[in-house]
Parts: structure tokens; sequence; C-alpha cells
């Protein structure tokens, strides 16, 4: 009994030293894989820092200002050209309408030199402040 006790100790003892064997082996390659990766960070690293020194030199130069003055009037030539600016500066522009006509229509009341049914009839398709019903 006591000699069939001390085999299965000593294969399980033996098991287990495979298992560990078998663990060390997969940390080891896990280790390498991992020192790989460290150092291909590292050249990629160096790389990001070359190109960025190497943006910065140019954008500060007379020919990287040029560019980037160049493709600023390009972009905003594009968009003056564009229907959304156009859609924009109308949309400016009837605000600014409306704004002066209303300012318009309380300054002549406030001088009560024109009647109110002249002052509605300017530019009747403009709201009063306040009037929900237009």
């Amino acid at each position: 009994m006591l000699r069939e006790e001390l085999l299965k100790k000593q294969k399980e003892s033996d098991e287990k030293s495979k298992s560990s064997d078998t663990l060390r082996v997969e940390l080891e390659e896990k280790s390498k894989s991992y020192e790989i990766l460290w150092q291909e960070l590292q050249q990629l690293e160096e790389k990001y820092s070359v190109e960025l020194t190497t943006c910065e030199h140019f954008l500060n130069s007379a020919m990287g200002k040029t560019l980037l003055t160049s493709t600023g009037e390009k972009a905003i030539e594009g968009y003056r050209v564009s229907s959304a600016f156009r859609d924009e500066v109308l949309q400016q522009a009837l605000t600014i309408h409306d704004q002066v006509v209303v300012d318009c229509r309380r300054q002549l009341r406030e001088t009560k030199l024109v009647s109110e049914d002249i002052v509605r009839m300017i530019e009747p398709s403009v709201p009063e402040p306040g009037d929900e019903n237009n």
C-alpha cells in the first residue's frame, strides 16, 4: 500500500514537473514575443519622432507656409463658391433685412408722424416681434 502511494505521488510529481516545464517554455516564448514587440514599438516611436520633427521643420519653412496658405485659400474659395456659403449669406442677409424692417417700424411708431396702418404696410411679410400669427 505504501509503495502504491509512493508511485502515485511520484507520478503526480512527474506530471506537475511536466506541466511546470511546459509553462516555463510558454513563458519564455511569450517573453521573447514581448521583447520583439517592445523593440518594434521603440522603433515606431523613433520613426514617429523623426517624422514629427521633419513635418514641423517643413511647416515652419517658407515652402511649408506657402503650402498651408494656398491650401487654406483653396478651401476658402471652394466654400465661397458652394451653395452652402450662398445659402448662409442669404440667410444672414434675410435676418438683417428683417431686423431693419422691425427697427424702422419701431422708430416710425415712436415719432408718431406716420399712422399705424402705414407702418403695418411696410414689408407685411416680416412679422412683428412677439407676433405668433405670422
